[in-house]
């Protein structure tokens, strides 16, 4: 499995718009390019990280190909005080991460 770790710095009162288009952009991605899913957090911070699950780096590389984001991409650019940030790309060695429902 891989992940990628991305961070965001989202402008004050954006918190809300930023959010919904994480999920519009990640539910295409889901459907498109097989990722496993993605969990968005709010850092003590202040930002904003998610990571991302794919079964491997080629599924990952493909994003950029995803199909009818390109408004909520835009939408999530004008939330930004600067663009997404991608932190770590990881292989995935031990799980023990337990699969819970949200």
């Amino acid at each position: 499995m891989f992940c990628v770790v991305y961070q965001w710095k989202v402008k004050p009162g954006n918190e809300d718009l930023f959010r919904q288009t994480w999920r519009d952009i990640t539910e295409a991605i889901f459907a498109q390019h097989g990722s496993l899913g993605s969990r968005l957090h709010k850092a003590d911070d202040g930002t904003w990280v998610a990571y991302a699950q794919w079964p491997d780096e080629k599924s990952w590389s493909d994003v950029d190909k995803t199909v009818g984001v390109d408004l909520a991409r835009a939408k999530q650019a004008q939330c930004l005080e600067a663009e997404v940030r991608v932190v770590f790309k990881l292989m995935v060695t031990d799980d023990l991460l337990k699969n819970v429902s949200s």
